[in-house]
C-alpha cells in the first residue's frame, strides 16, 4: 500500500536536495498530513 492521504490524495513527493556549490542529492518528503475528522456523536 503506498503512502498517501485517503482523503485528500496527496502523497510523498520526491526529488534533489540542491546544495550551495549545486550538489543534488536524491530526497523524499513526506507531505501526508492528518486531516482532522468532524467527531460523531451517538444521541
Amino acid at each position: 500500500m503506498g503512502k498517501f492521504c485517503e482523503i485528500c490524495g496527496k502523497g510523498v513527493v520526491y526529488g534533489n536536495n540542491v546544495s550551495h556549490s549545486n550538489r543534488k542529492t536524491r530526497r523524499t518528503a513526506a507531505h501526508v498530513r492528518v486531516h482532522p475528522l468532524p467527531a460523531q456523536q451517538e444521541g
